[in-house]
């Protein structure tokens, strides 16, 4: 059986990691679930997946954006079962999501909610956090974190839904008119609010 080694042994800048170690913040428990509130998040992405039972859903990972749990994620399933499918339209209609093609398509980048997350105790005892509802704060473009500009009036459905955009609509557009028709005014930002 070889000695072990000491830590002296094995780094070849001692003084650098002594001084990396004294500047570092520990990371946060991420063991344990926030508490209960409000908090401003952002949706990082949503994807299908199928549980262990074999029933499909969607899984939205959220971000909170500021406060003391800044950074920190938050994971929600929503289910597509006959029973849970009005539930789950119900929040996804607050970001924006109104048919399934848009759920196939993944989730827009730069969507920013209001978010009352709770503590939901599991079976095993575990704790997690759950979404229990959201609203639609605004959307951000991925360039540019506040406000975007002003869409094409022609590139806004007629559904009321200033975020779905018609892209073959867009598309055509950009290419006349240049990177100022990619830029667009969605949500809370319409109209120049913030």
């Amino acid at each position: 059986m070889q000695p072990r080694k000491k830590l002296s042994e094995i780094v070849k800048d001692m003084g650098k990691l002594k001084q990396q170690w004294a500047a570092t913040t520990p990371a946060p428990d991420t063991n344990t679930p926030i508490p209960a509130g409000e908090y401003v998040c952002g949706i990082v992405s949503g994807e299908a997946f199928q549980a262990r039972t074999g029933t499909p859903g969607f899984k939205v990972t959220l971000r909170v954006m500021q406060g003391t749990f800044a950074g920190r994620l938050v994971w929600h399933d929503y289910y597509l079962t006959e029973n849970a499918l009005p539930y789950t339209m119900r929040a996804l209609e607050k970001i924006g999501i109104t048919d399934l093609e848009q759920l196939d398509g993944g989730l827009p980048s730069g969507l920013v909610v209001k978010a009352k997350i709770v503590v939901n105790k599991r079976d095993g005892g575990g704790e997690r956090n759950e979404v229990r509802a959201w609203e639609l704060m605004e959307v951000n473009s991925p360039e540019e974190p506040t406000a975007p500009a002003a869409p094409p009036q022609s590139a806004q459905p007629a559904n009321g839904n200033p975020w779905a955009v018609d892209l073959d609509t867009l598309n055509a557009e950009t290419q006349t008119k240049g990177d100022d028709a990619t830029s667009f005014d969605f949500g809370a930002n319409a109209g120049g609010a913030k």
